[in-house]
């Protein structure tokens, strides 16, 4: 075989014989499928053992899915992403996977790598069109790593989600471009149910619809359209006249921050421009999903925007997540996750760290003020108010529903 063909570390196939090969193969047999696979967390392989295993790890699946799909395509195409074309049934290729997760806990107890290793698997029948053909398999794997299971075949009605996907990315970068939001607001509350001069601004479509519901989050995270959204609401609030005293908290992805100089470039333009009257204006940053490794970027950030008068605050804070951002910043609010509340209800063990978080919070600083969001219920209202002693701010339906902001 020539070298081209040959993927330099397991010496299996590479891309570019799958992509020489791939017509010949479909005409040589009858039934032809293509699966795509991944591991399910390759990166905590490198992160736990180093690259050196990570590379053993790598040689031993693409021996073990060689061997077992024989007369077949496996190809390696990048990292630890792997293809294969097959003559097999799909009952034939649930047995193979079997054989090989058998194969792998076996090499495991033999000491030939430190632990057992998961990948996800999703399939499609192999059509002419390579492009689109791994484009179905490869969002076939994403819904079985998403959903945690080895192997999904093609459904129509999982590919008719990602298409819905398709068309909302592409309205979502109509309303980027033609700056077509509307904005809602909630208003928040303190212990006593009265009514604060602050408000929570959220992003909605032309037609008043929240962008983020049913994981949209993720996705527009993924294909780098959040940053952009999260700079033109900051570019919208900033331009309102500040006619009355009351602060406007905007929530941003800590990715919106770190990633780019974007939204600190406009903020700090803008202060210059409004004679340093920004201090109205609240920043809740997202923490939900931060790696540690991001956290000195954002601490560095965050304390910027502290030195130019503006309010700052974490959002998802949790017993686990923010602590190292929460000692090194000067924070105005912290948004506690609901989640983390809520399950603090029903677990004494959470309520203690939760209670014991909130005292720390105001034993460093009075002037920082937790935020309990999607309060629901006064059985919520009563428990929340009594950890807190008073000091804590409050939304949900509980207390009114979100109206429409007119810019």
């Amino acid at each position: 075989m020539k070298p081209e063909y040959i993927d330099y570390l397991t010496k299996i196939h590479n891309e570019a014989y799958l992509k020489k090969y791939y017509l010949k193969y479909l005409k040589k047999n009858e039934i032809h499928t293509f699966i795509m696979l991944d591991f399910e967390a390759f990166k905590s392989i490198n992160d736990t053992f180093g690259h050196n295993i990570g590379d053993l790890y790598l040689q031993e699946f693409a021996r073990i899915i060689t061997k077992y799909f024989e007369d077949s395509i496996v190809a390696r195409l990048h990292g630890d992403e792997f293809a294969i074309v097959t003559k097999y049934p799909e009952d034939k290729i649930m047995d193979i996977f079997e054989l090989c997760d058998k194969e792998i806990r076996e090499i495991t107890e033999m000491k030939k790598i430190p632990s057992v290793f998961f990948y996800n698997a999703g399939s499609t029948d192999a059509k002419p069109d390579l492009d689109s053909t791994k484009e179905e398999a490869d969002y076939m794997m994403y819904y079985a790593k998403k959903h945690k299971i080895r192997y999904q075949k093609f459904s129509d009605k999982i590919w008719q989600t990602r298409q819905n996907d398709d068309l909302f990315l592409k309205r979502t970068e109509q309303f980027i471009e033609d700056n077509s939001f509307t904005y809602a607001e909630r208003s928040l509350y303190n212990c006593n149910k009265k009514k604060q001069e602050i408000i929570q601004i959220y992003t909605r479509t032309e037609r008043g619809r929240s962008l983020f519901k049913r994981n949209k989050y993720s996705l527009l995270k993924k294909y780098n359209l959040l940053a952009k959204i999260d700079l033109q609401t900051l570019k919208n609030m900033i331009s309102i006249e500040e006619e009355t005293n009351q602060k406007r908290i905007i929530t941003v992805d800590y990715n919106s921050l770190i990633k780019n100089n974007d939204i600190y470039e406009y903020i700090e333009q803008a202060k210059e421009e409004k004679n340093n009257n920004l201090k109205n204006l609240i920043i809740s940053v997202d923490i939900s999903d931060i790696e540690k490794k991001n956290y000195p970027k954002l601490i560095k950030t965050l304390n910027l925007l502290k030195k130019m008068n503006l309010g700052i605050c974490i959002d998802k804070y949790d017993s686990t997540t923010g602590d190292l951002i929460f000692e090194k910043c000067d924070l105005s609010y912290v948004k506690i996750s609901s989640d983390y509340w809520k399950k603090a209800m029903n677990n004494n063990k959470v309520k203690c760290v939760l209670s014991n978080k909130i005292k720390m919070m105001n034993d460093l600083s009075k002037d920082l003020i937790p935020i309990f969001d999607m309060i629901e219920t006064k059985q919520e209202f009563d428990f929340i108010k009594g950890i807190t002693k008073q000091n804590a701010l409050f939304s949900g339906n509980y207390f009114s529903e979100e109206t429409q902001m007119d810019l």
